[in-house]
C-alpha cells in the first residue's frame, strides 16, 4: 500500500467561521491500483493515523508493507538504507502486521504508484470541485466517496477490467485479516519521574513506583489511558485524566512510609501536629485539611508543614503557622516562605482599625472645603 498527501487542497468554508484548507490523502494498492481517497484537517500524525485506519477499513484487509514519503510525522530520521520510523507509526503498522517501508530520499520510482495516483485523484477528484462550495468536511469526503466508487468501478483505458474487479481478484485474497479491534492513536513521550514520585504529562500528575523517582521514563498516552514503560517494561497505568494540575496516584505506588500516614484518619494528623509542634500549626493544619477536596489531597502538604519545624524549631513555625493563619494562606510554601524570610520574628498587626488624622496643609483641602463651595472644581492648585 501506497500513502500520499495530494499537493492540492480544498477550501472549507463553514457558517460563520473561517475558510480554511483540507488535506487530500491518498492510498492506493500496488497490484490494482485501487484506490482510497479522504480529506482530514491536517497533515499532523493524530489525522495521518486516522487516514490509515479508514483506509485499512476500506480495503477490508492489510498489506504486508506500507510505504511512505519522507515526512517528518511518519519518519523522524531521513536515510537512504536505515530510515527511522516514528515511534507511534510504527506501532500502529504492527497492529495491523505490516511492515513500513519508506520511499527513499530523492528516489521517485519508490513511490511512482501513488505520484501517479495522486495526480490522477487531483485530475478526477479535486479539479471538478473547484467551482463548488463545501460547508463541513463530513460534506466534502461525501463527495469524495462518491467520485471515488465510481471511478474505482471504471475501466481502465486499455484493459477491460476496474480497479475494482482487479482488487477483488487479485489484492483483496492476499490482504491480512484485520484485527479485532481497530488501532487507537497514541503518542509517544519522555517524561522525568518528580521527587513526589509523579510524573507530569499536559498538566496532569500519574504516579509511578517511588523506587523510580529521577529516573526518565517513556509515556504512551491514547485518549482513554496513560501508561508507563521503564526500558521497555510497562511499570504504571493509569485512565487518562484532562483535569490540569490534578493528581492519580496509585497506593502501591507510594513510599512505606507515605501509605502509613494515608491510612491515618484526618483528626489524628490534626492532634498530632498540635502536640508534635503547638496549637498554631494544629490550627494551620485543620484549616488545610478543612479545605475543598478530599482530606487524603491535603495529607502531602500537611505532613510538609509539620516536618518544617525538624528545620526552623517548633517556635519558628508557630509563629510562621499564626502569621499564614492572619493572612488566610495555610499551605505548606505558604507558610515555609514565612521563615525563610525571617517574616516571623516581625510584630503581628493587632487587626485594630487605625484611625488617621488629616494633614494639616495650606494645598490640602478637607471635605468643608468643597460642601462650602458647592463641589466646584476650585481654579489653580492642588
Amino acid at each position: 500500500m501506497y500513502v500520499h498527501y495530494a499537493g492540492t487542497t480544498v477550501r472549507v468554508c463553514p457558517p460563520r467561521c473561517e475558510p480554511w484548507d483540507a488535506q487530500i490523502f491518498s492510498a492506493v494498492l500496488g497490484a490494482s491500483s485501487y484506490f482510497h481517497a479522504e480529506a482530514s484537517r491536517g497533515q499532523d500524525l493524530e489525522s495521518w493515523i486516522g487516514s490509515h485506519v479508514r483506509a485499512l477499513a476500506f480495503f477490508a484487509g492489510a498489506p504486508e508493507t506500507v510505504v511512505p514519503d519522507n515526512l517528518k510525522s511518519r519518519v523522524t530520521g531521513a536515510h537512504l538504507y536505515e530510515p527511522r520510523v516514528n515511534r507511534t507509526y510504527l506501532e500502529f503498522a504492527r497492529h495491523y502486521g505490516m511492515s513500513v517501508l519508506p520511499a527513499r530520499p530523492e528516489r521517485l520510482k519508490d513511490k511512482a504508484k501513488v505520484k501517479s495516483n495522486v495526480k490522477w485523484i487531483s485530475q478526477n477528484i479535486l479539479e471538478p470541485f473547484r467551482h463548488e462550495r463545501f460547508t463541513s468536511l463530513a460534506q466534502l469526503n461525501a463527495a469524495i466517496a462518491e467520485r471515488r466508487a465510481r471511478l474505482n468501478a471504471q475501466p481502465f483505458r486499455k484493459r477491460p477490467e476496474s480497479r475494482r474487479e482487479l482488487y477483488e481478484s487479485v489484492d483483496l485474497p492476499a490482504l491480512q485479516p484485520l484485527p479485532a479491534q481497530a488501532c487507537e492513536f497514541a503518542r509517544w513521550l519522555r517524561a522525568k519521574v518528580n521527587l513526589d514520585h509523579h510524573v507530569t504529562v499536559d498538566g496532569h500528575h500519574y504516579s509511578a513506583p517511588a523506587a523510580l523517582v529521577r529516573e526518565h521514563v517513556d509515556v504512551r498516552l491514547s485518549e482513554h489511558s496513560v501508561e508507563l514503560l521503564h526500558r521497555g517494561e510497562r511499570v504504571a497505568v493509569h485512565l487518562r485524566s484532562h483535569r490540569e494540575g490534578g493528581y492519580t496516584t496509585n497506593n502501591d505506588h507510594r513510599p512505606r512510609s507515605h501509605r502509613e500516614h494515608l491510612a491515618w484518619p484526618p483528626e489524628r494528623i490534626k492532634r498530632w501536629a498540635a502536640r508534635e509542634v503547638g496549637p498554631q500549626t494544629g490550627r494551620a493544619v485543620s484549616e488545610l485539611l478543612d479545605a475543598q477536596g478530599h482530606p487524603r489531597e491535603h495529607y502531602r502538604p500537611c505532613l510538609g508543614v509539620i516536618r518544617l519545624s525538624r528545620h526552623y524549631g517548633a517556635d519558628r513555625l508557630e509563629a510562621a503557622s499564626q502569621r499564614a493563619l492572619q493572612f488566610g494562606k495555610v499551605g505548606c510554601q505558604s507558610i515555609k516562605s514565612i521563615p525563610d524570610s525571617k517574616a516571623d520574628r516581625l510584630p503581628l498587626d493587632d487587626g485594630n482599625r487605625r484611625e488617621f488624622s488629616l494633614v494639616e496643609h495650606g494645598n490640602v483641602r478637607g471635605g468643608s472645603y468643597y460642601r462650602e463651595h458647592g463641589g466646584e472644581q476650585p481654579q489653580g492648585g492642588a
